[in-house]
Formats: C-alpha cells, structure tokens, sequence
C-alpha cells in the first residue's frame, strides 16, 4: 500500500513558495486626495510606495519627504520605476495623464467612473 501523506521530516512543499514582489506605485497629483492615496499605499503591505509627481513642487517633495520616496516633478519620469499609479490629477487631466500611463505599460487606478474621466469616442 502507497502512502501519499507529508511526513513530519520532509519539508512541505507549500511553505517554500516564494512570495510574490510588492507592486510598485506611483501617485500623480498630490493635493488634497492625492495626499490619502499615498498616506494609504505608504501603509498597505503588498505594495511600495515608490514615488510621488505634482506640478506643485514644493508640495511634491514635501510628500515625497513625509512617505520618504522620490519626487518626480515630470510623471513621465516615475512611469519607468512604477507598475502601477494612482492618477489624482484635476477631472480635466485624467484622460491625458491616464492615456500617457495606460500607453507606457502601466497599470491605472483613476478615481472618478470611466464616462467622466474619458471622452465616450474612446471607450
């Protein structure tokens, strides 16, 4: 008779997987909901908070200070470091800056529902 049960003496093989990367984000735009987004992603376990980007640059390197990650003054510079961005830019932006992301490979979240944020021709 087979026996298909783990011993106590041999390693179980469930444990010795590797766990997966933290996502790597980036938040673009950090003025008042910016400011939630990367206090929030600063603390969620699977993820790095890797850098921040806003027009305001004293603000920007402020936040980038408080959560201590680069500041990019250019969003187009933290793309290549991210997988993924919050885009908390003002409404009138975000198909701009969500496109430009979307086209470079990363992944977006983009707060407001998708008919306010993109012209309909695009969907």
């Amino acid at each position: 008779m087979h026996n298909n049960s783990i011993s106590v003496a041999e390693p179980n093989l469930y444990s010795q997987r590797t766990q997966p990367r933290a996502i790597r984000m980036g938040v673009i735009g950090v003025g008042n909901m910016g400011q939630h987004h990367a206090r929030l992603l600063s603390s969620m376990k699977d993820v790095e908070l890797v850098g921040v980007s806003d027009i305001n640059v004293e603000r920007g390197i402020e936040t980038a200070s408080r959560y201590k990650v680069r500041f990019f003054e250019e969003y187009c510079d933290l793309l290549p470091h991210v997988d993924a961005v919050c885009i908390v830019v003002p409404t009138r932006l975000h198909y701009a800056v969500g496109i430009n992301c979307l086209l470079a490979g990363i992944h977006v979240l983009i707060e407001n529902p998708l008919p306010r944020a993109f012209p309909k021709q695009s969907l």
